[in-house]
């Protein structure tokens, strides 16, 4: 409840408006509270943080597997869309420095977060299946990731005229990105060839 009102509060008012005393007061407390379970405000966002990636691997953990693995893939990435749109709060706080003195304890780390973990592997069933052959699965997820990350900053900046126009743009780029990593891909320069 009180990272629930936490993130209710910082999008009303930003992460510089957020007050441990306000935020007391909304979950019927005092600030003696926030700082006995967090131990102030960085910590507080330290658990928002860490929320944030829990969530995140919640909902890749729960999307529906196919054997097509392409298709997994893809619906893994429209899992990290759906994430930000929903939780902008935690997006902005995993993957950028919207509180300058708020450092993650794992920042540069972000290779070993657990959703960073399920794309690989599914990259690697990808590439015991013949695809994406031309890259290291490490290389794969980072130009998924750069192409997704991407296309979901310039939708939460505005850049869209409205969400289909949103939606038909990452699913554009999506193709784009797996196109080109699977091109170097003996199956494709066959396919290519014939």
């Amino acid at each position: 409840m009180v990272l629930d009102t936490a993130v209710l509060m910082i999008e009303e008012s930003g992460f510089q408006g957020l007050s441990l005393r306000k935020l007391a007061q909304k979950v019927d407390s005092t600030t003696q509270l926030v700082y006995t379970l967090f131990g102030g405000k960085l910590g507080l966002f330290q658990e928002l943080y860490r929320d944030g990636y829990r969530i995140m691997t919640e909902m890749f953990q729960a999307a529906p597997k196919s054997q097509n693995s392409l298709m997994y893939l893809s619906t893994l990435c429209w899992k990290y869309r759906e994430f930000a749109l929903n939780h902008p709060v935690l997006f902005s706080l995993m993957f950028s420095r919207p509180v300058p003195e708020f450092i993650p304890p794992d920042v540069g780390l972000l290779r070993q977060q657990e959703p960073v973990r399920i794309m690989l592997e599914a990259v690697r069933t990808a590439q015991r299946g013949g695809m994406f052959q031309g890259i290291t699965a490490e290389h794969a997820v980072e130009h998924l990731l750069l192409t997704v990350h991407g296309a979901v900053q310039m939708e939460l900046g505005g850049f869209y005229g409205d969400q289909m126009e949103a939606s038909e743009s990452f699913g554009r780029a999506l193709r784009i990105v797996a196109n080109g990593m699977n091109a170097s891909s003996p199956a494709s320069t066959r396919r290519a060839n014939s």
